[in-house]
């Protein structure tokens, strides 16, 4: 499993946003295969791992 981006713990951001919504695009734009969540709500995903 190759580590692909951890930006805040708990929090995929980008562009001052951090939202689930955000998420499922970096996996369908970067073929990233799933999301660890860091936290109990969708949106605190902070872990993306690549799995190709």
């Amino acid at each position: 499993i190759k580590y692909a981006r951890n930006l805040r713990p708990g929090r995929i951001k980008i562009d001052g946003r951090s939202s689930s919504r955000v998420a499922r695009y970096l996996i369908s734009c970067a073929n990233l295969t799933t999301i660890i969540t860091g936290g109990h709500r969708e949106q605190d995903a902070g872990f993306i791992y690549d799995l190709e």
